[in-house]
């Protein structure tokens, strides 16, 4: 009797992502890249889809895994991000602006075909909730399709529970990085951390000692370092930052630096100088605006206290787990799946959103206490080498995806 086995081969995995020009790496991708590499060549083969120009991501991929890529030139499905998921929508146009979604996907789909051909993918991965297009290219011809979603849906808004129950019903799997993102698609999911390179990060932040980067950004080395990680936005909390720094300063305090390292437009940068406008000269000649590119950790390495004030419901931010590997103590939001990160009093401190009082406090206790982030940092070490290590997660990674493949075309192995 034939059983129904296949040779061990390395899987073929379609990941299709929003990736468009990316000269800097971005979460969802750069969490994908981690994986990739760390399952190497023996245990996969990659072809990635995105928006435009996906073949810049080559430079942060294994140079031996065998990946190809593939521009689509589509519209990502913004509807339900950060903001916008609190729009008032009635049902109708609920319904209109799906449709309107589904029909603009004929000709991208109908490119990834075409470039797909015969060398059909063992699984097709949806790396996002703003990109259908995975789920358009696999559901009609029955190709197993896992959706790893990556952004936060708020179960109290009834478009993302519609939207939650859609993906339910165009995948195999679904996938999310923290249990706070599992709420909304009301169980039957797989609650997967993501993982980091440890060693990689560390070696890197080595490379540059923590007096010759503040002598680079012309800051003095004896001064305490607070920053920030990620993009500039009202999301990331950084004008919560600002407030609470601006009220540290006039309750007395002497001046830290503080760092907000990423991209930022020029108008972000001018509201939070004129939140900072308030403070002493120490304090506001100690504020920089760093772009740095991914894989730099020196700056993160130089500070001594990391803040994520997080407004709106975080997934489960590369930026502390990063922090946490370097042994920094976190500051962050109660929201979302960063209370899954930081231990409150363990590894950092908890606060409530949108709230610079209470980060100003957070902050007091940690500047007056050297010995306090002293403990939390090597705490925090210790959580990273048991919890974020992408040698450890991406054997969870790779079982779902073994799962997924046997189950969908009945296999005994692969």
């Amino acid at each position: 009797m034939a059983s129904n086995r296949v040779s061990a081969k390395p899987l073929h995995l379609l990941i299709v992502s929003n990736t468009e020009n990316p000269t800097s790496i971005q979460g969802a991708d750069r969490d994908w890249v981690n994986l990739l590499n760390a399952l190497g060549p023996e245990r996969v083969r990659v072809t990635w889809a995105g928006v435009s120009r996906v073949e810049l991501l080559r430079e942060y991929l294994d140079n031996k895994l065998d990946v190809r890529f593939i521009n689509l030139c589509f519209e990502p499905f913004y509807e339900l991000f950060h903001q916008s998921m609190y729009r008032g929508r009635t049902m109708r146009a609920w319904v209109d602006i799906i449709g309107r979604s589904i029909k603009s996907l004929r000709r991208p789909v109908g490119i990834l075909r075409q470039a797909m051909g015969k060398d059909l993918p063992d699984v097709v991965i949806t790396n996002t909730s703003v990109v259908l297009i995975g789920a358009a290219y696999a559901f009609p011809t029955r190709l197993p399709h896992i959706w790893c979603v990556k952004e936060f849906l708020d179960p109290a808004v009834a478009d993302c529970r519609r939207y939650a129950r859609l993906i339910k019903k165009l995948s195999d799997v679904v996938v999310v990085p923290s249990a706070a993102m599992a709420q909304v698609f009301n169980g039957h999911i797989q609650v997967l951390h993501d993982g980091n390179d440890i060693t990689a990060i560390r070696s890197n932040a080595a490379e540059a000692s923590r007096d010759q980067v503040l002598s680079s950004l012309g800051l003095p080395a004896g001064q305490l370092v607070i920053a920030q990680i990620g993009a500039l936005s009202w999301a990331k909390g950084q004008q919560v930052t600002a407030r609470a720094c601006a009220q540290l300063a006039l309750d007395g305090n002497g001046p830290c630096s503080l760092l907000f390292l990423g991209f930022a437009k020029p108008d972000v940068k001018e509201e939070l100088r004129r939140i900072l406008a308030v403070t002493p000269d120490g304090w506001q000649s100690s504020v920089r605006f760093v772009e740095f590119t991914p894989g730099d950790f020196s700056y993160l390495s130089a500070a001594d206290i990391i803040v994520h004030p997080s407004v709106l419901p975080d997934p489960y931010p590369n930026a502390i787990r990063e922090a946490l590997i370097l042994g920094k103590p976190v500051i962050g939001s109660r929201v979302g799946g960063i209370p899954e990160l930081i231990a409150n009093g363990l590894t950092g401190i908890l606060i409530e959103p949108d709230n610079p009082n209470l980060l100003a406090e957070a902050l007091k206790t940690l500047i007056s206490s050297p010995e306090e982030r002293a403990r939390m940092g090597a705490a925090a070490r210790r959580f990273a080498e048991t919890s974020l290590d992408i040698d450890i997660c991406k054997h969870a990674f790779f079982d779902t995806l073994v799962s997924v493949v046997r189950s969908k075309h009945n296999l005994r192995d692969i």
